[in-house]
């Protein structure tokens, strides 16, 4: 019997569905056996049962949306569902290929910078490249210009060829300085004290220092506290039996001007030098000559009557010695590396030095940091005196 179009249609919308639901039963199947949790399956199951009811409920015209729109939405849609990448757990050996190449890059890197911050901040002048003795003017020298060949003969007695002489005929500062300095030596005591301070990122560091002879021996204390606290005492004996050693002594309960000072080992004068830039015997540790300053001039204070000589030191060339004393004395991890210095010597009529004031900026290298520091230092000079008392000395 032949059928009508609309049973045609009919059959034919009946068997799209047969079709629609015999592919949703395999969906079904394939979402079970997925990697998805348990829970997700269940979601997908329950949302294709539910598209299929409402499937069965369309009418035989399709003239709803397909399934398979109703499950998966637009193309965009589709899009914005893809599901994300799965988690791959990667192997060790993958996981140490990286780890070597970040740890090579860094210490690549590290080592570039740190060697950068080096260069830049930490790293000292090359002071062993210059000879401090060529720097310095010999006395002889200083006592014949200015006195004659029986001076510069007769060292120890130079004052007595300066006849009406005073320092204010000596037209070379320098002179009228070094001349001052030669007389300290020829003493037959001394007692110079130091009292200053010095100063990094806002913190200050005392320092004081004595430098005593007594007409047998001389010794160098330095006390330096404040952040750290430095303590040194320095014995030169001068003994006839072994004239070329000093002895160490290091403080203990130490205050800002005082210590207990025990004995810690015996050195060289050549090991001490090469430490401190000079001995203890020294008169200034500062190299003074036409060679290191970069100005100078004098006045005189005409209520006193004494002479105030001020110099500009060369930063490089006058601290050829001195800059191992400031690396000892504040414990320092480099040699200092100076800025600037100004350098001030009160002096008298028959060339007594009364004080020396020092102003000096430099960069100090400590805990692997290199900053500037302002240091300023006053001594006062004492000669000739009834009595030089020395430290007392524990331990030995």
């Amino acid at each position: 019997m032949a059928k009508n179009k609309k049973d045609i249609s009919a059959d034919k919308s009946e068997k799209d569905n047969i079709y629609n639901l015999n592919e949703h039963d395999k969906t079904l199947q394939e979402v079970s056996f997925s990697d998805d949790s348990e829970s997700k399956n269940e979601e997908v199951i329950d949302k294709a049962q539910s598209d299929i009811e409402q499937n069965s409920n369309t009418d035989l015209d399709g003239s709803n949306t397909s399934i398979e729109n109703q499950l998966y939405g637009s193309k965009k849609e589709k899009r914005k569902k893809k599901d994300k990448k799965p988690h791959v757990k990667t192997t060790f050996s993958h996981k140490m290929r990286v780890f070597c190449t970040l740890l090579f890059l860094g210490v690549f890197t590290g080592s570039g910078l740190g060697v950068w911050y080096f260069n830049v901040n930490l790293k000292s002048p090359d002071y062993g490249s210059l000879s401090a003795e060529s720097y310095i003017k010999p006395i002889g020298t200083v006592l014949l210009d200015n006195f004659g060949n029986e001076a510069e003969k007769d060292q120890k007695n130079w004052l007595n060829y300066v006849g009406n002489k005073t320092p204010n005929d000596i037209s070379s500062h320098v002179d009228n300085f070094l001349l001052s300095v030669h007389n300290a030596t020829l003493a037959k005591n001394f007692l110079f004290t130091g009292n200053g301070k010095a100063t990094t990122l806002g913190i200050t560091q005392t320092v004081y220092s004595q430098r005593r002879f007594n007409g047998d021996y001389y010794t160098f204390e330095s006390i330096s506290k404040g952040t750290i606290t430095v303590a040194n005492l320095d014995v030169y004996l001068m003994d006839k039996k072994n004239p070329d050693i000093i002895d160490i002594y290091v403080g203990k309960n130490v205050t800002q001007r005082n210590a207990d000072w025990y004995y810690n080992r015996p050195i060289s004068t050549d090991e001490y030098k090469n430490m401190t830039g000079g001995l203890p015997s020294e008169i200034t540790p500062y190299i003074i000559s036409e060679k290191t300053i970069l100005s100078s001039s004098m006045t005189k204070d005409e209520e006193t009557g004494n002479y105030i000589i001020t110099f500009n030191l060369d930063p490089m060339t006058s601290v050829l010695n001195y800059y191992k004393e400031v690396r000892r004395t504040g414990g320092l991890e480099a040699d200092p590396s100076f800025y600037s210095i100004k350098y001030i010597a009160t002096i008298d009529d028959e060339w007594n030095l009364i004080t020396t004031e020092v102003f000096e900026s430099y960069k100090a290298v400590k805990f692997g940091m290199g900053v500037t520091c302002n240091g300023t230092i006053k001594i006062d000079y004492d000669f000739n005196l009834d009595e030089v008392i020395m430290p007392t000395l524990k331990g030995k």
